[in-house]
């Protein structure tokens, strides 16, 4: 699960909270470190960036559906 990644693109707040129930591990990383790891991995940088624009991809995507399932 991703969190947060639309905020950390454009540099705004979240708009939204999180909640797990039972035990999660949480990693996390900022513009700071999204810029230190363009210059220090740039490979790993575009596979970031690709798995972040997927999983908005799958989101748009689903939202989409929901919007033309809710029309009909």
């Amino acid at each position: 699960m991703m969190l947060g990644e639309t905020a950390m693109l454009y540099g705004g707040g979240r708009s939204g909270d999180a909640v797990a129930f039972g035990d999660t591990e949480v990693h996390g990383i900022d513009a700071s470190a999204m810029q230190r790891l363009r210059v220090e991995d740039p490979l790993l940088y575009a596979q970031v960036h690709r798995n972040i624009a997927l999983h908005l991809s799958q989101r748009l995507r689903a939202a989409a559906w929901a919007r033309r399932a809710s029309a009909t």
